[in-house]
């Protein structure tokens, strides 16, 4: 990846903190990397991207939709996270995204509902 859209320390930590806040809970309210992009004042959505790697690998359960609503969203509960587990599974294999999500689910990060 070319070093310009990976992100300093500090970039990281401000872009974490506005990801956080934009993102959802629910596939419903997906949001996508260019309106998160355009909320955090970033020309595209590369660095983005590379956030919310760092996000998944923490544990955060995010999750993003290819069919509308299009978009990035945290799981809203364990059948969300599994739905997404299998759309991964069934398109390329299992990835280490999948993995972060399957190996370390976070109540945390789960809706009060859940």
């Amino acid at each position: 990846m070319n070093s310009r859209f990976v992100p300093t320390a500090p970039e990281r930590t401000r872009l974490r903190a506005g990801v956080m806040k934009a993102l959802r809970y629910g596939r419903i309210n997906a949001i996508t990397g260019n309106e998160l992009a355009r909320s955090l004042h970033e020309p595209d959505d590369r660095r983005i991207r590379v956030v919310i790697r760092d996000l998944i690998r923490e544990g955060v359960p995010v999750a993003s939709s290819v069919v509308p609503p299009y978009g990035y969203y945290i799981c809203a509960n364990v059948d969300e996270a599994a739905a997404y587990i299998r759309v991964l599974k069934s398109a390329s294999g299992k990835t280490p995204c999948a993995c972060a999500i399957s190996r370390r689910p976070s109540k945390t990060w789960m809706c009060p509902s859940s």
